[in-house]
């Protein structure tokens, strides 16, 4: 989804951001944030970024950008893979129940 075009600017700059971080991204970090990404599509149920995080060991998340899971789950839709369904609160404690993307995988 594209933005109003006053914002399209800062949503480019957002949409780069993102995209570099993945770039960035350890390849082993990547892989493993892949896979939990994959497992959570496979279960054919809705889910946020709170399960894919779930499924990561803390060491990993703690050497993790968070910008880097926006990337994949980003790439993921934009190739059909998943689809946004909605907003869940966020389970995440330091999320303070915020509202978090609820997806869900297409086509499994």
């Amino acid at each position: 989804m594209t933005p109003d075009h006053e914002l399209l600017p800062l949503w480019k700059v957002t949409q780069d951001a993102i995209d570099a971080s993945e770039e960035h991204a350890e390849r082993g970090t990547l892989d493993i944030l892949q896979r939990a990404l994959d497992e959570c599509v496979a279960l054919c149920e809705p889910f946020t970024s709170d399960a894919i995080w779930g499924q990561v060991d803390s060491e990993t998340r703690a050497a993790c950008e968070g910008r880097v899971l926006g990337a994949l789950l980003r790439k993921a839709s934009k190739a059909g893979r998943i689809k946004k369904v909605g907003y869940q609160a966020s389970t995440d404690r330091a999320s303070h129940g915020r509202p978090k993307q609820l997806w869900i995988g297409v086509g499994v």
